[in-house]
């Protein structure tokens, strides 16, 4: 590499990940094409410009993996091996709160997507201790193993937003996809989370060809559970959900299923927000413009050349496993060595993968791992 890493960031690179996708150890290679393709004087000034401090506006968590479902497209659902590697590390809720007041608070603190956020009351516990370290909390969660009371004890804290992950759009069909989770249970504890948060409450589902004709109905669902949002995610065929048998839906069965699940929701009030990844990662102009003249605009994709992307400042992802990764699109992150949250903050927000991601989007250069997972943001 010509151009040397600016003295704040850490190179703690260690392994490889999943051959199969993109991941932060790409960007190395990624930088070297970056410099000969921009010279040395370029990607200097770009690298002067991509350290930043602490804190970014959020900081999502995954305490642990564990969950008392087994969904089949779940990425800690999956065999012996890869259930070991998802629950082997599982970090004390004292510990995150220490890193936390150690680094003088966060804005957001957005907690669990792999695991359940209330399958043990260490949540409540966190949030306790942080309320006067954090200016609001976000969470996810099945809403199968948290009591109505817990929930009104949830209530007394800042909370910004909450998704309740639901994978299909009737009753009938909801155990198939939840594994181990009671229907009446998410129903009940999903309408007492509306009529205690309001507008800050969303389903959250994803999508794939299995699961397709129940979805359309979820617009109905959330009507009938008292909420105003659903967010739907297309399926990223990896893990379990591949050895499960699951498939992505094609762009034709994408666009007609949209078009199904807008139409019902415009009739019923119900806001629809959509993230798409094409089968295979395929995210190229054609196929966004396509599904944009498909669909109205109706904030499916994102406009092509819209800004180049932010998420690298806005956000830091501190996994189970010592992960770390500055975007909400799933790439597999730089692992640290040992604990995370025994590093200062500002040096995770600063490891070699970020700051090379950040100085490359900088200067309007499209990395492996945004070409692949994200290619909206690029002309």
């Amino acid at each position: 590499m010509d151009v040397a890493l600016q003295s704040e960031t850490v190179d703690i690179l260690e392994g490889y990940g999943d051959d199969e996708f993109p991941w932060a150890g790409d960007l190395v290679s990624d930088w070297q094409a970056f410099v000969s393709l921009y010279g040395n004087e370029v990607a200097s000034l770009a690298l002067s410009q991509a350290t930043i401090d602490w804190p970014p506006p959020t900081v999502a968590l995954d305490m642990s993996t564990k969950c008392n479902l087994r969904c089949p497209m779940c990425l800690s659902n999956g065999d012996a091996e890869a259930r070991e590697t998802y629950t082997r590390r599982q970090y004390d809720w004292r510990m995150i709160a220490d890193f936390i007041i150690r680094n003088g608070g966060v804005r957001t603190l957005a907690i669990g997507s792999l695991g359940e956020s209330f399958l043990k009351h260490d949540t409540l516990d966190l949030m306790e201790t942080l309320k006067d370290h954090v200016e609001d909390f976000a969470f996810s969660t099945n809403a199968t193993a948290i009591e109505t009371d817990l929930i009104k004890e949830v209530a007394k804290y800042k909370v910004s937003s909450i998704r309740l992950s639901c994978d299909a759009g009737d009753e009938e069909s909801y155990p198939i996809w939840r594994k181990g989770a009671d229907f009446e249970t998410f129903a009940a504890n999903a309408r007492e989370f509306g009529r205690l948060f309001g507008d800050r409450v969303a389903i959250h589902s994803v999508l794939f060809r299995e699961n397709m004709e129940s979805l359309k109905k979820v617009p109905a669902l959330a009507k009938d559970l008292g909420l105003g949002m659903v967010e739907i995610h297309t399926l990223r065929l990896k893990g379990a959900a591949r050895r499960n048998g699951l498939h992505c839906t094609s762009f034709e069965e994408t666009c007609e299923f949209f078009n199904a699940v807008f139409e019902m929701a415009d009739d019923l009030g119900i806001v629809i927000s959509p993230v798409v990844f094409f089968p295979d990662g395929e995210m190229a102009r054609e196929a966004f413009e396509r599904t944009n003249g498909r669909i109205g605009n109706r904030n499916f994709v994102h406009e092509v050349s819209q800004p180049r992307c932010g998420e690298p400042w806005r956000m830091i992802n501190i996994s189970h496993n010592g992960e770390i990764s500055p975007c909400c699109g799933g790439f597999e992150g730089e692992k640290v060595s040992g604990n995370p949250f025994e590093y200062p903050g500002k040096a995770l927000l600063n490891l070699q993968s970020v700051v090379l991601l950040r100085a490359m989007i900088l200067a309007g250069y499209a990395p492996s791992v945004c070409q692949f997972y994200c290619r909206k943001c690029y002309r």
